[in-house]
């Protein structure tokens, strides 16, 4: 059966080095016994689950340590908090999951930079919608989702029953993690890790890189600074590991479902970083 209602973000150790975060919500009104089977995540590398009345669009987040990916992830099922409200009018939630995983943490305490999260590798949110509601949010904010195609899911065919539900994943991939792909030849992580990691990059449909600018940018001051005695200046070193970053991905796109035309543009944001 389906438990109603949030699910506070828990912390367990499910293996030596591995440290998991889980929150859930499910909506009293709207939820029926298929939603948790739908929404459940045993792991951030987990499939879409039973897509025979469901349709599924995968989102990728990337970025910087600390530029806010967790806490995005974790808004769509933080009921609890204030502007819960304000989202729940534009995405009528029927259930959302959220998990966090840090995979080669110390056994002895979770790594936790920024509480109340643990530092990410994989962390994962999945919001289930009726397709009925995800064919207006993205009709109302013109979203490049075709309206017709949503619409032919909703009338089903011989090939395919009718599709009830929309369910969305959003996949962060942590900043360190990212370093550690980069460098896999040499990383400490298990290879199957990496190798998993790498595939998520390449099937996602969209991607979208979050940039810390506390650490891009330092402040220079002096007397010879004309606005108020200080100016923002681009540290060097930060901005080359930006654009080898974007660089990385860009080839990772290349070889997954994205095609030359997200390599294109990866390279033209890191040429314009740069």
């Amino acid at each position: 059966m389906c438990s109603c209602g949030t699910s506070e973000l828990t912390l367990e150790q499910t293996g030596e080095k591995c440290w998991i975060q889980r929150a859930s919500f499910t909506h009293a009104d709207l939820h029926d016994e298929l939603v948790s089977d739908l929404v459940a995540l045993s792991s951030p590398f987990a499939g879409c689950g039973d897509e025979s009345e469901t349709v599924c669009y995968t989102f990728l987040l990337l970025g910087d340590q600390n530029a806010g990916k967790s806490t995005f992830l974790h808004a769509f099922t933080n009921a609890g908090d204030a502007s819960w409200l304000a989202l729940a009018s534009f995405l009528p939630i029927v259930s959302s999951s959220f998990l966090n995983a840090s995979l080669l943490a110390s056994p002895a305490a979770p790594p936790m930079d920024e509480p109340p999260f643990i530092d990410t590798d994989v962390g994962r949110a999945t919001v289930l919608l009726t397709l009925e509601d995800f064919a207006f949010f993205c009709s109302e904010f013109e979203l490049p989702i075709a309206t017709e195609e949503l619409a032919r899911l909703a009338r089903g065919s011989e090939a395919r029953p009718a599709v009830r539900y929309a369910q969305i994943s959003l996949i962060e991939i942590g900043g360190d993690h990212l370093d550690r792909m980069m460098a896999s030849a040499g990383a400490a992580a298990p290879a199957t890790v990496l190798q998993r990691s790498e595939q998520l990059v390449r099937a996602s449909m969209r991607s979208l890189y979050f940039v810390n600018a506390s650490a891009l940018l330092r402040v220079e001051r002096g007397a010879e600074v004309a606005d108020h005695g200080r100016r923002l200046v681009l540290i060097p070193e930060q901005v080359l590991r930006l654009v080898e970053r974007l660089s990385y991905l860009s080839q990772l796109f290349a070889d997954g479902a994205d095609g030359e035309a997200a390599a294109v543009e990866a390279e033209a944001v890191a040429k314009e970083a740069w």
